[in-house]
């Protein structure tokens, strides 16, 4: 623990009681000297910024390199709109304005302005919901999220529960405003704050200690005054902006392509959209041959790519059968294609999992190398017509969601392989669809 005062650490040893909380710390000596308790601090600011029926803001992100006699700064200014009812848009404006994430307090858009795509979420919880998701991880080198998360009162408590040690460390004038400045020690990272003084103090800056990050960085072997400096500030702070009541709605973009995930880069159509589905030499786990040809054309046919050591693939396999089971009077039938594994290994697997499923034994890697197979799980469905209409790589949250939806549209005559192709096309008509490995898997 880092303390506010030399005495606290001996204090906490008498009393035996490591976990003492940091509030009656800051209190006490609050009390003593007559400062600001730092963590009331960060309270008081949430409460400060939640007040506002109404504000925007920018946060700039600035990163102080040293490294020889080189030295570089980094910028980047993010554009912030609040309301109450958890209305937010969070928007990268500099270098480039490539982002934004909005919410109504019911629904999330994220716009990525490289791609041209955006997705919806039903989610909610305003910006202190937004500084938990995997985009603002990303920010700040990983910063970010504790920045936003000290804009929301609900979040602010939960970054407080993780503050370990909280020092006062007095009035600083900056031209003409006069800022308390405090530290805070949590998860073994330091980090200062600066807030506005007055009855309502706000916080304006935000900035870690990277001395420690900087010493273990690769660059330290090679410079001897290798730095690593970062801070956030929060300015242009307008609590009476007059948004439109349409601020915060959801709309896109004119001519922006919708997606499951605005974040992921579009890829083209796996290579095997479209073409007749490869058939393979099959056998269950008793070593029976399975007749695939005897399905196709004959039945919509799903193949779970899996193995036991994927972990990913355990969590879909029971998801992928439950739907399977559901639409089989239906005339869908599920084959888990095991790749590389001995028979007994995976009916052992599978009993201590109680899994009941169909599985192809793809011992020799026939099946894998036919379906271009890159990565595990990968499910991928064969229309009626005996094509491949869909593949599907990794496990998404959606994934049943996704998986009916495709059974449905199947099962109703569409082609979904085609239409895929001729969203890509439409989207990008310089990039062709597949490739060289389109090619061998053709052969």
């Amino acid at each position: 623990m880092t303390p506010a005062r030399l005495f606290v650490p001996v204090l906490i040893a008498l009393l035996g009681a490591p976990c003492l909380g940091q509030d009656l710390i800051a209190k006490v000596n609050g009390r003593l000297n007559g400062q600001p308790d730092p963590v009331d601090l960060l309270r008081k600011s949430a409460a400060a910024f939640e007040a506002a029926p109404q504000s925007t803001f920018s946060i700039v992100n600035s990163i102080d390199i040293v490294a020889g006699e080189r030295e570089d700064t980094q910028q980047q200014v993010f554009s912030i709109k609040t309301a109450k009812g958890d209305k937010y848009q969070f928007e990268l404006v500099k270098p480039a304005n490539e982002f934004w994430v909005r919410s109504d307090g019911k629904r999330t858009m994220t716009y990525v302005l490289p791609y041209d795509q955006y997705s919806v979420e039903d989610t909610a919880g305003g910006i202190g919901e937004f500084a938990s998701s995997p985009l603002a991880g990303q920010l700040g080198n990983g910063f970010g999220p504790l920045l936003l998360s000290l804009l929301d009162p609900e979040t602010t408590d939960v970054v407080i529960e993780d503050i370990t040690g909280a020092e006062y460390l007095g009035e600083e004038q900056e031209g003409e405003q006069t800022l308390h400045h405090a530290r805070y020690v949590a998860g073994g990272m330091t980090w200062d704050a600066w807030f506005l003084t007055g009855d309502s103090p706000r916080l304006v800056r935000v900035k870690p200690d990277l001395e420690e990050v900087s010493k273990k960085a690769p660059q330290a072997k090679q410079f001897d005054n290798f730095s690593f400096q970062m801070k956030f500030e929060i300015k242009n702070y307008d609590p009476k902006p007059g948004l439109p009541a349409d601020a915060f709605a959801m709309k896109a973009p004119e001519g922006a392509w919708e997606v499951e995930y605005a974040l992921m880069a579009p890829t083209p159509p796996n290579e095997l959209l479209g073409k007749k589905a490869p058939l393979f030499d099959a056998l269950d786990t008793a070593g029976q041959p399975i007749d695939l040809g005897a399905l196709v054309g004959k039945k919509v046919i799903i193949f779970d790519f899996w193995a036991t050591w994927c972990g990913p693939c355990v969590q879909a396999m029971p998801i992928i059968d439950k739907v399977a089971d559901e639409y089989a009077a239906k005339g869908v039938v599920l084959y888990a294609v095991n790749q590389g594994e001995e028979a007994a290994a995976v009916t052992n697997f599978l009993a201590s999992k109680e899994f009941d499923v169909n599985v192809a034994m793809d011992v020799d890697g026939q099946a894998g190398a036919r379906y271009a197979i890159e990565g595990l799980p990968t499910t991928v469905i064969i229309g009626l017509d005996g094509r491949v209409q869909v593949v599907h790589v990794g496990l998404a949250p959606s994934l049943e969601e996704t998986l009916r939806e495709d059974l449905d549209l199947l099962l109703a005559g569409k082609n979904l392989a085609a239409e895929k192709i001729d969203e890509w096309s439409k989207r990008f008509p310089d990039q062709p669809v597949g490739g060289k490995r389109a090619a061998a898997a053709a052969e």
